[in-house]
């Protein structure tokens, strides 16, 4: 989204933004936050796999503390808890208040 490349951009202005996209990880971030609040991390659960073996689609959601902040899909696990991690930290307001400071 808009929003997640000028949050980038501003983190890595001086490199190349597509470089930078590649490396954001959104898990990390959520993880640094979530243990600045309470020392406790994330957890991710599959909630979903559908289709065939050679065309998989997860689902999964991220809980802290028993609450659900986030749900993501992806071809893999990895992409499904990257996309849930970063909807966890639009849906916390962390990417806007990044974007704001």
């Amino acid at each position: 989204t808009e929003a997640a490349k000028a949050f980038i951009y501003k983190i890595y202005k001086d490199r190349n933004i597509e470089d930078a996209i590649c490396n954001y990880n959104p898990k990390e971030q959520l993880q640094e936050y979530t243990q600045g609040k309470n020392k406790d991390l994330p957890a991710y659960k599959l909630i979903r796999e559908t289709g065939k073996d050679h065309n998989k689609k997860f689902e999964v959601k991220v809980e802290y503390r028993g609450e659900e902040l986030g749900t993501g899909e992806g071809r893999t696990k990895k992409e499904a808890e990257k996309t849930a991690a970063y909807n966890a930290l639009k849906n916390l307001k962390i990417l806007e208040e990044k974007n704001n400071g």
